[in-house]
């Protein structure tokens, strides 16, 4: 028996030892993550549980995506101007799209109108049971009022026609592009 106790030592000590390095591991993830915070262009972000969080002109906005993220949408300078120079924006929709992309849609628009201080107007391509909205086209933006135009499509970009910025995008990705959006108007993206 004498000699089955010291292995029983050994074993209860390596277990304790195991147990002890998992526990502080934990703690350790825990308190670096409290303070762990990603900057961009010199903007404070938090993840959270309902996504990136920053503070700007003393208001906190939440994004689904990080500013890098979004980077491959490369907006033209005629796009900026527009953006930076218009008094208010329509964001413009086929109300005859599927459900799936019309409930992107209007997460985006309402996600869109909640982050931008300038007056954001709605307007449909299309007439629509469903919706009580006009029906416009990029012929009636203008300068003060250019169009974000949502167009469904599988290759996602951006760009300008005229005054009329057309976000392509299906799904997911209307939320992605109308973050790009949003993070230029706002002033964190360039």
């Amino acid at each position: 028996m004498r000699k089955k106790e010291p292995k029983r030592w050994g074993i209860i000590f390596v277990t304790l030892f195991i147990a002890l390095s998992m526990i502080l591991s934990i703690f350790a993830i825990v308190l670096d993550n409290q303070n762990n915070q990603l900057k961009y262009n010199g903007y404070k972000f938090s993840l959270t549980n309902e996504g990136y969080k920053v503070k700007v002109n003393d208001k906190i906005h939440t994004f689904k995506y990080y500013p890098s993220q979004l980077e491959i949408f490369n907006l033209s300078d005629d796009t900026k101007k527009l953006l930076s120079e218009s008094v208010a924006l329509a964001m413009v929709f086929n109300p005859n799209s599927s459900i799936d992309d019309l409930a992107y849609i209007d997460y985006a628009r309402f996600s869109f109108d909640e982050k931008i201080d300038k007056p954001v107007y709605f307007a449909l391509t299309k007439e629509s049971e469903s919706y009580s909205l006009p029906v416009l086209g990029c012929e009636n933006a203008t300068s003060e009022i250019p169009f974000l135009l949502f167009n469904i499509s599988t290759d996602t970009s951006i760009f300008t026609d005229g005054n009329c910025i057309v976000l392509n995008a299906k799904l997911l990705d209307i939320i992605a592009v109308e973050e790009r959006i949003a993070y230029q108007m706002l002033g964190i993206m360039r």
